[in-house]
């Protein structure tokens, strides 16, 4: 089952995706980044000053829509 509920995002230098997007600092620009699940596009907004070619995949159309002018790509579709 697909929640329509919006994602809420985790203020935090501890949550995933902090976590995720310290790693992701130090990539090379033009960097190819696949974000599996990307909600409302979280890890993108965090990334967005950076050089990453950033696609998604999400399988609810409805957060697909929302966070798909973030990335270069989206798929909705599940995995």
């Amino acid at each position: 089952m697909i929640s329509n509920l919006p994602y809420l995002d985790k203020h935090s230098i501890w949550s995933s995706h902090s976590l995720i997007a310290s790693y992701l600092n130090v990539l090379p620009a033009q960097s190819r980044v696949l974000d599996v699940g990307t909600a409302s596009g979280t890890l993108a907004r965090m990334c967005q000053n950076k050089t990453l070619r950033l696609f998604g995949i999400e399988p609810n159309s409805n957060w697909a829509q929302i966070a798909s002018p973030r990335y270069e790509k989206m798929w909705t579709c599940s995995i």
